[in-house]
């Protein structure tokens, strides 16, 4: 930023990004650092940045708004990342992706390559991303945990899934207590097939602290990886945890039927819906879409369609899900597409959604969820 930013009051800006870690929202830092200098517009520009990757965009558009029509003085390095956030905060990878080179173009060999990198990740551009990232300086506190978590993604999409745990074990060495890699962990063992260790880790969760985290993950990998025994296995090892536990039956029912949804168990899923109180049933909203998806593994289009109406317009992986399990290939992979299109991440693993296990080997759907990095599937998807 010094080197962008002539003659301006760097420090407070400097001390901001030190204590700043991402992607937590930023608190006040950033409005510490721009009192400190209320004629630049870059600490307005950070907190924005803050915002964005803590997922509050209605938040970072505001504190954009407020700034296009403040007397703070802009640098081309601020009106780039501006551009940059407000194509992320409205889904539009592709245009933030295209912006964020401009800021390359400006620090080519930065902590700013990790906004492109970003970009290209959500693309499904898992090799640039991982070229993106050796631009990157070393040693810089708060770009560190930023760098590993958008490294570990970028390597499962190019399914280097060793190189990923290498990378999930050592922060794990750093940092034992960390859900967050420890889910990177199990999400790469899994699918390297090594069965018995992702158990483990499930199983010394149970004993050292009762979570779904570890669990869980493992119930939705295992099965996403091909082994619908362990997930099974898994899933009833922690739903024996948590009726030992002090659980009421609701939260007992509720449980059950996230796992049965994360191993693809259509009919235990049925069977946890009827065992749960049918007033909750009928009012829960995040219980609805499994309430659709249970109606469409067992081929009821009339209940399909009641339920499908009462879906928020925006779930279009629910409705992709429902039109895969009830065989209708073709819808279910436009509105994957369409969800792409909208500004879901290509980084997402679908392995969190089972239903899509009925689509493998089913030339359009493969063709449009393999990771992004040739020109001519870009050209296919229009993805720039």
């Amino acid at each position: 930023l010094a080197a962008l930013h002539h003659g301006q009051r760097t420090s407070a800006l400097e001390t901001a990004l030190r204590s700043w870690d991402p992607p937590a929202p930023p608190g006040s830092i950033f409005d510490l650092a721009g009192a400190a200098d209320p004629t630049s517009g870059t600490p307005r520009v950070l907190k924005a940045l803050g915002l964005t990757k803590s997922g509050q965009k209605l938040a970072s558009d505001s504190v954009l708004d407020d700034l296009a029509v403040s007397s703070r003085r802009l640098g081309p390095w601020d009106v780039a990342m501006v551009e940059v956030l407000r194509a992320w905060n409205r889904g539009d990878f592709a245009e933030g992706h295209a912006a964020s080179h401009r800021l390359l173009d400006l620090a080519p060999s930065s902590e700013w390559a990790l906004i492109a990198a970003y970009g290209a990740l959500h693309l499904g551009r898992g090799r640039e991303t991982l070229e993106l990232l050796t631009r990157v300086p070393t040693g810089r506190g708060w770009t560190t945990r930023w760098i590993d978590i958008i490294r570990e993604q970028a390597l499962m999409l190019v399914g280097d899934y060793a190189a990923a745990l290498v990378v999930a074990e050592e922060r794990l060495r750093r940092e034992p207590e960390s859900r967050l890699f420890e889910q990177f962990a199990v999400k790469a063992l899994a699918a390297l097939g090594r069965v018995d260790e992702v158990e483990a880790i499930c199983a010394r969760s149970l004993v050292e602290r009762l979570t779904n985290q570890p669990c869980g993950q493992a119930v939705f990998e295992l099965r996403g990886t091909g082994h619908p025994e362990a997930a099974t296995r898994v899933a009833r090892r922690l739903l024996a945890a948590v009726k030992a536990a002090d659980t009421t039956a609701t939260e007992y029912h509720q449980v059950r039927a996230w796992l049965a949804y994360g191993a693809g168990d259509w009919t235990e899923l049925g069977r946890a819906l009827a065992d749960l109180p049918p007033a909750l049933v009928a009012q829960d909203r995040e219980l609805l879409p499994y309430r659709a998806l249970a109606a469409a593994a067992r081929g009821d289009r009339t209940a399909v369609a009641a339920l499908v109406v009462q879906l928020d317009p925006g779930a279009i992986l629910d409705r992709a899900e429902i039109a895969a399990l009830l065989n209708d290939k073709d819808e279910a992979v436009e509105l994957l597409a369409r969800a792409f299109r909208t500004g879901h991440s290509r980084s997402y693993s679908l392995n969190a959604k089972p239903a899509f296990d009925r689509l493998r080997g089913y030339s359009p759907y493969e063709r449009l969820v393999r990771p992004v990095d040739d020109p001519g599937h870009r050209a296919e998807f229009a993805i720039r």
